[in-house]
């Protein structure tokens, strides 16, 4: 409610006034009262009102000057009473400020009614928008309760009560809070701008995005306010999680807690369970803190160094059963999952990639992640064996691994190598192993098993077809050399990296 002061010398009129105007319907509270200048003054000073209405001319301090004294001491609004030949003094009190006047004489209720309406809006605009830091202030006391409720779990206090949010409670006492989905890359701005056009014209929304998680807080005036904007799906899958409820900070924590901890539970494979409506928190609450263990990151740091693919992958599997584990929140998975990466990027001294990034604010869930980071680090792994061989201090080498890199599906042989680069069949068999390290064959056969596995991981063609891209001659031979070199067949490599 907006606080209002009255301020009139005759009695006849104050009251009329007091009686005639709808204050409450109108998000106004009447209070106090006064029969001069001075005595308003020194309540305005106490009080800090919203809107001061005031008789121009009083004894003792007119509304002139009540109104230029005022604005020393506060930003109230001000609506000046006046009669039919007091038109001087309005014009006065309007090059001083005021926002409007009244005739006391003849002011209806339609004239009231629109009169406070505009004071409304001008009041929350001020409060809201205008160049007082308020929305910088907002977006300060939602990550004060995000750190709270992050760090303690508590939703039912904060240290620091949010001021502001209280106030915004006042104006719009109802909130919908609603989080997006941990893979939702929908741009904010423009959900922002299509939630707008769906909420009613007494509403405000405010978006804030902390560690990665995406959160809107949609404010309307009344319990229906926001019932036009239903959970939006996408093939089927829901887009965001949403509650509303009175929004003292405390139920507004509470929200976010549950609608957090319902995320959670689905990026762990789980689902939270409905009943009469009303969700349910899961058993599992994440931890404060977590962080990669440092003997875990030491030995990743150990197996990074030795190009250990079959040590990462194994270290991978452990840690992302620890954070199953313990449930660990989904942004702090993900914040994870960007440490590994980190690290791979220092040690091998990569590029990491502005498309590495979005892959994982991209990923659906736990499983997901990790599938992500592995195709990131066998990305890495394929560069560096690459780097190695493209240059062996041979040319004739050189163009050999070349071709075989961009004519896998054809039939090469080492005596087709060795007509396109116009040596012995023998001399580049032996030249081949002393540059490299290993025969022309291994070395063919490993090209065509990546090939594979990068059209296994990446693409939705039969296993025969791969066979055939990646330039094996039949399906038995592909499984064959498939699985001496990756342990798995194709079909299993693919079940189990996806």
């Amino acid at each position: 409610m907006w606080k209002v002061l009255l301020c009139e010398d005759e009695p006849v009129v104050r009251e009329a006034l007091v009686e005639q105007i709808p204050w409450e319907e109108f998000g106004f509270s009447l209070i106090a009262q006064a029969d001069n200048g001075s005595e308003a003054l020194e309540l305005i000073c106490q009080l800090q009102p919203d809107l001061v209405i005031t008789d121009i001319v009083m004894p003792e301090m007119d509304g002139i000057e009540l109104l230029q004294k005022a604005r020393m001491i506060s930003d109230a609004r001000f609506v000046m009473l006046t009669c039919m030949n007091d038109f001087d003094y309005v014009r006065l009190a309007l090059e001083n400020g005021a926002s409007g006047y009244l005739l006391k004489l003849s002011a209806d209720e339609k004239a009231l009614r629109e009169m406070l309406r505009k004071l409304d809006k001008e009041l929350k605009e001020r409060f809201l928008h205008k160049g007082s830091g308020e929305p910088f202030r907002f977006q300060q006391e939602y990550k004060a309760l995000w750190d709270h409720l992050i760090s303690t779990g508590d939703a039912e206090s904060c240290r620091a009560e949010p001021v502001y949010l209280h106030r915004l409670h006042e104006l719009y006492p109802h909130v919908e809070v609603r989080v997006l989905a941990p893979s939702c890359r929908e741009n904010m701005e423009k959900l922002e701008e299509k939630w707008t056009r769906l909420m009613p014209s007494h509403s405000l929304i405010h978006h804030v995005e902390l560690q990665g998680v995406r959160t809107f807080f949609l404010w309307t005036a009344s319990p229906a306010g926001a019932s036009a904007l239903q959970q939006e799906s996408e093939s089927g899958v829901s887009m965001s999680i949403a509650e509303q409820g009175g929004s003292s900070y405390q139920e507004l924590m509470r929200m976010w807690r549950r609608i957090l901890l319902e995320w959670n539970s689905r990026w762990y494979g789980g689902s939270c369970t409905e009943e009469r409506g009303h969700r349910h928190e899961a058993s599992a609450v994440p931890p404060s803190a977590w962080s990669l263990p440092w003997s875990q990151e030491k030995l990743w740091v150990r197996c990074l160094d030795a190009k250990d693919k079959e040590g990462l992958w194994r270290l991978m599997d452990e840690i992302w059963a620890k954070m199953m584990e313990d449930s660990v929140w989904f942004f702090q998975a993900k914040t994870t999952a960007d440490r590994l990466l980190a690290l791979a990027v220092h040690v091998w001294a990569r590029t990491a990639s502005s498309s590495a990034e979005e892959d994982y604010s991209g990923a659906e869930d736990h499983k997901d992640l990790k599938r992500k980071l592995e195709r990131r680090l066998d990305s890495f792994l394929g560069d560096l064996h690459q780097e190695k061989l493209t240059d062996t201090g041979r040319e004739e080498i050189n163009r050999v691994m070349e071709y075989v890199q961009l004519h896998l599906k054809e039939d090469i042989s080492l005596r087709s190598m060795a007509h396109y680069v116009n040596l012995d069949e023998r001399y580049l068999s032996t030249l081949f192993s002393r540059q490299t390290g290993e025969t022309f064959i291994n070395y063919l056969q490993q090209a065509r098993v990546d090939k594979a596995i990068a059209l296994l991981l990446e693409t939705d063609m039969t296993i025969r077809e791969i066979g055939e891209q990646a330039g094996f001659a039949n399906e038995n031979y592909f499984f064959r050399i498939f699985k001496r070199r990756t342990g798995e067949t194709p079909a299993q490599y693919r079940r189990s990296k996806k």
